[in-house]
């Protein structure tokens, strides 16, 4: 399911109540649900009746002693231990939901996958256990509550085929310590196993893989890849994998730099500038339209001319001062004009097909969710009203501030890329780059990396929450900035710095 269902930019919503109608309404989370009550179902019967040999869940009747033979009942342990690890699979899809681990992500620390596994150890047994007993209580108390309902509901069902007692004669135990510390520890081996196959997946998403190496062409293909918009996997696939070689791979790099044209805009390096420069763009295109909003479009003035008349002198006369005049001939031969007759089928055709934004279906299906969360939200506002607190679910149905943020940082990983690709190239040119092409454009790199850091720092300073995007992009634009700084710390004074800019820029070159 998680090769299926992985992605890179993820989709944000406005509200909570807009995200978790999509969440319910997706059928991948309905899927996910049904895996995970499978795998847990399996893997806590499995364990009781294989690892332990106990017997609560082998039988799932029972017959009271003292009374007739053909008296059943219901297990009242087997439905308890199913009912927990139905709550297991439950609890653990909606964090695995609310966390976003469908969504590919950049990790902190980057190191060889049986490292990366076996530092996340702790941190698994930990978080399996108190998952594991925290989902225990609520099972707990919901049994306490509603045991007598589910009892029953569960022996309705069954009784179709088999004959059952409605109620229970045997009571369950509510201090029963051994089978209490089986469910626990079942329920800690079950999330344990999921929190590792996770990690696992995760670890594996997370690496790198060279896959241009293998071809002649290999930075024709990462440079066809960072201009496929239109398939944001290729173009993530293609900025990753050369954000890896400007960062490590020295070799590469040399190649890099040694691939020029007859012109300077034709190598190598200045076409990777120009598509990070592009990524770059439009994070600041985006800042500054959620910063200063959408600015009115003036209509150009059309400047007024004036007529002049004309004066006789420029009029065609002939010789004998009579004027010139059009006259309509006459008898002409009218041709017909059929190109509507040839064209107009194709041209009809052509208008009738919709763009997949506007198909209807796509439109009928954007109107019912709408309908839908308007309508959840009108009954909060009901109840709000009816109960005299006013304002009190507007943190469910209210535009959320920090999922606004998040919609223009959605591509960050993206952003962290290119300005490692420039941070790391530009670095890496004062040895390597033997043609000096690099250092032509290092006063376009540092400008355009200190715009950046200047848009973003702005935005960040105006909100008051911290976003761990916005974050990690900022902490990428100082470090390539810090990287260019300290290699070329004897030449900062000849860098060309735009004057705007100057403020930031002298709290850079100032380290040493």
């Amino acid at each position: 399911m998680r090769f299926t269902t992985i992605t890179i930019y993820e989709e944000v919503y406005p509200s909570v109540i807009s995200r978790i109608l999509a969440a319910c309404a997706s059928p991948d989370s309905w899927a996910i649900l049904g895996l995970y009550a499978l795998s847990s179902v399996i893997t806590i019967f499995s364990y009781f009746s294989t690892l332990v040999d106990e017997e609560y869940v082998n039988h799932l009747f029972e017959r009271p002693t003292g009374h007739y033979i053909d008296v059943r009942q219901l297990n009242q342990k087997n439905i308890f231990i199913s009912l927990y690890a139905v709550l297991l699979a439950a609890k653990y899809t909606t964090l695995y939901l609310a966390k976003r681990r469908h969504v590919a992500k950049i990790t902190r620390v980057q190191q060889p996958l049986f490292y990366e596994m076996r530092g996340s150890m702790g941190a698994i047994l930990y978080t399996s256990a108190k998952e594991a007993l925290y989902v225990f209580l609520t099972t707990y108390i919901i049994f306490i509550i509603f045991s007598g309902n589910i009892y029953y509901r569960v022996a309705c069902a069954v009784g179709v085929f088999n004959r059952v007692l409605d109620s229970p004669i045997v009571g369950f135990r509510w201090i029963d310590l051994y089978l209490f510390t089986r469910v626990i520890l079942s329920g800690t081996i079950t999330t344990t196993l999921w929190n590792f196959v996770n990690r696992l997946f995760d670890a594996i998403f997370a690496a790198t893989i060279p896959v241009t190496d293998a071809y002649a062409n290999q930075f024709d293909c990462l440079l066809n890849g960072l201009t496929k918009k239109d398939d944001e996997v290729i173009q993530a696939t293609a900025f990753n994998e050369l954000a890896q070689l400007a960062c490590k791979n020295s070799k590469k790099r040399v190649e890099l730099f040694s691939c020029i044209g007859k012109e300077l805009q034709q190598s190598v390096w200045h076409r990777i500038m120009t598509a990070c420069f592009q990524v770059i763009g439009e994070l600041r295109t985006s800042v500054d339209t959620e910063y200063k909003g959408i600015q009115p479009v003036e209509m150009p003035s059309v400047p007024i001319v004036k007529s002049t008349e004309q004066k006789p002198r420029n009029r065609l006369q002939f010789s004998n001062d009579s004027g010139l005049y059009c006259t309509p001939r006459k008898h002409l031969n009218e041709l017909d004009d059929r190109t509507g007759m040839i064209f107009g089928q194709v041209n009809e055709l052509i208008e009738s097909i919709p763009s997949p934004t506007n198909s209807p279906i796509v439109q009928q299906e954007k109107n019912d969710a709408l309908a839908k969360i308007n309508k959840v939200i009108s009954i909060l506002k009901t109840v709000e009203i009816k109960f005299g607190c006013k304002g009190y679910f507007s943190k469910f149905y209210e535009e959320s501030r920090v999922a606004r943020i998040q919609y223009v940082f959605r591509k960050h990983q993206l952003i962290i890329w290119a300005v490692q690709i420039l941070g790391s190239l530009t670095a890496a040119s004062y040895k390597e780059d033997s043609y000096g092409y690099v250092q032509n454009d290092i006063s376009s790199v540092l400008n355009q990396l200190l715009g950046c850091f200047e848009d973003v720092e702005k935005y960040v300073q105006k909100e008051t929450v911290a976003i761990e995007e916005v974050e990690a992009v900022k902490k990428a634009l100082e470090e390539a900035i810090l990287q260019i700084v300290i290699v070329f710390n004897d030449y900062l004074h000849i860098f060309k710095i735009d004057n705007k800019y100057k403020h930031i820029w002298k709290r850079f070159s100032c380290f040493h």
